[in-house]
């Protein structure tokens, strides 16, 4: 590290009970100034430090979200990540992924379609690119380096920072995690797919029934 001072850096993290709850939390970061970032750092995890930066992932988001606004609707980016974070915490722990796997996963699933008109399309959307996808193919971003120029680590399945190429967010994947977490895409894309059947024929109970196998039963009563 080039240079060692740690900082407290303040965060709202959109990791609440339900995707309308916000969780002030502060997040330490041991600075390096190895990059000309703001508050570029180390940043402990579970049991290892990522070399980022929480501002320009906080930019990744707000660049994303104020893209979506100009589709016509209620569909905003930040909010489909939150919804991604409310799935993510339904998985079994070993499947459990951390915040930024859920926001990077669901922007290369809008990278180029963008969001719909509705959140059900659009999570739909999502779903259906990472079923297509099942992570055969490296997620990389352009933002803060050229993708086509980075050098690919060799782990079996490749997400990486968007703003760090060195750290690949999922390195510590292995063939029975990637099966059984695409097993989970696979179930909540068909859920989806139902509850907007159902939606269509005006069975509301059987839509309900469907969301809640993707979100849980706290979706149920956020309904109510």
């Amino acid at each position: 590290m080039c240079e060692e001072k740690l900082l407290l850096y303040p965060l709202i993290l959109f990791g609440g009970a339900t995707p309308n709850e916000y969780n002030p939390n502060v997040v330490p970061i041991i600075r390096d100034s190895s990059q000309k970032r703001k508050n570029y750092g180390w940043i402990p995890r579970q049991d290892e430090l990522r070399l980022t930066s929480i501002t320009a992932h906080i930019h990744f988001i707000h660049k994303r979200t104020a893209r979506s606004k100009l589709v016509q609707g209620p569909v905003k980016f930040n909010h489909l990540v939150r919804l991604m974070k409310w799935w993510n915490r339904q998985l079994p722990e070993e499947l459990k992924q951390c915040s930024y796997f859920c926001e990077l996963i669901t922007a290369a699933a809008l990278e180029k379609s963008g969001v719909t008109t509705t959140r059900q399309s659009s999570l739909c959307t999502i779903f259906a690119f990472l079923d297509r996808h099942a992570f055969a193919h490296p997620i990389i971003f352009n933002d803060y380096y050229d993708a086509a120029s980075v050098k690919r680590p060799d782990d079996l399945v490749v997400v990486l920072d968007a703003v760090n190429a060195k750290n690949n967010v999922a390195h510590k994947w292995n063939k029975h995690i990637k099966q059984e977490y695409l097993k989970y895409v696979q179930q909540a894309y068909e859920a989806i797919r139902h509850a907007q059947h159902y939606e269509k024929m005006g069975r509301e109970d059987a839509t309900l029934d469907a969301w809640c196998e993707v979100f849980g039963n706290d979706f149920r009563q956020l309904s109510q």
